[in-house]
């Protein structure tokens, strides 16, 4: 009786053993697996986008900055051992933190790379789109999220071009440049004379 546990014992142990060695081998080694990372997606071209808003916690602070605040993107999924290694170098370890002025390379389908797919937002699926009414209620939230933290939206100011400057008369370098002109003429018109 004791054989006969005793080799069911060694039977899962070697199992166990079996499949440990396996998924270290299929990681490790053969990097034979997926990652999935939700990059950039272009609303304005009529990509299917995801959105998400700021969070309004250590994670992800609002700013009021809308472009900083709703994250609009898609999901990208590719094979481990197809991807660069500098996506992966420096801060873009996970764990690791990165600076606000640092930016993780993403990582793109190329063209004829059949393990690689890419996942938009489907609206008879998906609740988050960035498609049609789901816009302006995205907007909501987020300026919702910003009362609670009592945050105003920032406004981008209007730049003043030249060309608006010199369409009103008003001249560039703030001198007196009509009247000059205005002088310059009279003084060729008395030579002519």
């Amino acid at each position: 009786m004791q054989t006969k546990d005793t080799l069911l014992y060694f039977a899962i142990g070697g199992i166990i053993f079996l499949s440990m060695a396996l998924g270290i081998y299929r990681y490790a080694i053969a990097k034979d697996f997926l990652i999935e990372q939700d990059v950039w997606c272009d609303a304005e071209a009529g990509e299917q986008c995801f959105y998400e808003v700021c969070l309004n916690d250590w994670w992800w602070p609002c700013t009021g900055d809308p472009e900083a605040d709703i994250w609009v993107h898609k999901r990208v999924t590719k094979p481990y051992r197809a991807i660069e290694e500098d996506v992966f170098s420096g801060p873009c370890i996970p764990g690791e933190t990165i600076g606000e002025d640092e930016f993780c390379p993403e990582i793109a389908c190329e063209e004829g790379e059949e393990d690689c797919t890419v996942l938009y937002c489907d609206p008879a699926v998906d609740e988050d789109c960035y498609v049609g009414e789901n816009i302006a209620a995205s907007e909501e939230e987020w300026l919702a999220r910003l009362a609670e933290v009592g945050l105003e939206p920032v406004v981008a100011e209007e730049e003043v071009t030249d060309e608006a400057e010199t369409e009103e008369g008003a001249p560039l370098d703030g001198g007196d440049g009509p009247e000059e002109t205005g002088d310059l003429l009279e003084g060729t018109n008395e030579a002519e004379e």
